[in-house]
Parts: structure tokens; C-alpha cells; sequence
């Protein structure tokens, strides 16, 4: 059996949907009807917080991943039109299904990493930005403070004498 968080060899840890709710009557998602098993009681306490979190159910998709969704359907209609499309999924022979499922899975993670990386510059700029606006701060700062350390001096030294006003 295989952890059904990592799918390393599951050593005796488990999991299946509580009694509780069978008697309560509430809908439990039929993916969770089975049981699971885990390799670590890290894994068990994983896929317990993500069935808390999302109560069995899938989790809404992002904006992102609404937009990467929607990027797959050119390729996917590109793809089924060149099979064609009059034909049903059940007559696709193995090597389409596989070129079907390669080509939207590859639309969408090529849509995911090209926004990831449009994120990532905008978070450099941002970045920079900021860091250049810090220089130029620490840059005024160190030019005004030779010049209070002259005027702190001056107090300093007027007190010593006598001749300042100590508040």
C-alpha cells in the first residue's frame, strides 16, 4: 500500500471518513468513502488538515488557475480538431488520449510558469525599487549626521564652559 500524501511504502498509519458522520447524515464526499493509509503520522496529519480545510471537497480554483484553465481550451480544440472531432473520446486509441492529456497539461503549466514569471519580475521591480529608495534615505541620513554630531559637539562643549542652557 502507498502513503496517499507522498506515495512512499505506508507503514500502518490510517485514516477513514468518522462514524459520526454517517450517523448525523452528513454528506461525506464519495472520494473519502475509502479508506487511506500513510507512511508517516506527518502525512496523516497533512491530509487531515487538507480535509478539514476543504471538507472533502475540491478546493475553488484561483483566478490564475481560472485563466490557465482557460488557455487550454486553443490547444485542446487544436488538438481534437486535428483528430477529429466527430469521433467520440471512448473511440481515441491510447496514444491520442495520452497526446490529449500531454497537450492540456502542457498549456496549462506553460501558462502557470509564464505568469509565475511575469509575477516574479514584478516582484524584482518592486523590489529594486524599494531597495533604491532605502539608498537614497541611508544616504541622506549619513550626510546629515555629521553635521548634528558638529552641532551636538558645540552643545556639549558650550555646557562644559558654562555658557549653555542645560533644559
Amino acid at each position: 500500500m502507498r502513503c496517499a500524501i507522498c506515495y512512499r511504502q505506508a507503514k500502518g498509519f490510517g485514516w477513514q471518513a468518522p462514524h459520526i458522520r454517517i450517523h448525523l447524515q452528513i454528506d461525506v464526499a464519495p472520494a473519502l468513502r475509502r479508506r487511506f493509509t500513510f507512511c508517516s503520522m506527518r502525512c496523516q496529519a497533512a491530509f487531515s488538515r487538507i480535509v478539514i480545510k476543504t471538507e472533502g471537497r475540491m478546493i475553488d480554483p484561483s483566478e490564475l488557475e481560472l485563466a490557465a484553465l482557460q488557455s487550454c481550451l486553443a490547444p485542446l480544440g487544436d488538438y481534437v480538431g486535428a483528430i477529429g472531432m466527430d469521433r467520440p473520446l471512448a473511440d481515441y486509441s491510447k496514444r491520442e488520449v495520452q497526446g490529449l492529456v500531454e497537450t492540456i497539461v502542457s498549456a496549462y503549466q506553460e501558462y502557470m510558469i509564464d505568469a509565475h514569471e511575469q509575477m516574479a519580475k514584478r516582484d524584482l521591480a518592486f523590489l529594486e525599487e524599494r531597495l533604491a529608495a532605502s539608498r537614497q534615505n541611508s544616504q541622506k541620513n549619513s550626510q546629515q549626521a555629521p553635521q548634528q554630531t558638529q552641532q551636538h559637539g558645540l552643545q556639549h562643549r558650550s555646557l562644559a564652559r558654562g555658557t549653555g542652557v542645560p533644559f
